[in-house]
């Protein structure tokens, strides 16, 4: 069974979006990226204002909502960049650093804080 029979019509389309947001905003910048030893911070937000950012967290907080499976389609697909400095740091903002605060945080912290971390 492949790939296509494992996600839904929805995630193989998000897959798609991801790719071509991918091979057209992050790919051609990753030589130059990886040569400053920096990337240019305004993909967060442009990444925040596509919805990306976040993806798995609630709705009322800035997030998509989305499923573990989506959530593995994004990984998946940001990490064909070739980048993987710029793969981490998305991680460290939307997995590790983020995550405490939404599983465990009080509503009014997730209010103060997610969706600026989500709007990237």
């Amino acid at each position: 069974m492949g790939k296509e029979y494992f996600f839904s019509d929805e995630q193989n389309a998000f897959r798609d979006m991801m790719r071509r947001f991918v091979q057209k905003e992050i790919k051609p910048n990753a030589e130059k990226w990886e040569e400053q030893g920096c990337y240019d911070k305004t993909i967060f937000k442009r990444m925040g204002d596509l919805g990306l950012l976040g993806i798995n967290y609630p709705v009322e907080y800035g997030g998509q909502g989305a499923d573990l499976k989506t959530h593995l389609v994004f990984w998946e697909e940001l990490c064909r960049s070739g980048i993987s400095g710029f793969a981490m740091s998305v991680m460290v903002h939307t997995d590790y650093g983020s995550a405490s605060l939404v599983h465990a945080g009080n509503p009014a912290l997730k209010e103060k804080y997610v969706k600026d971390i989500c709007s990237g």
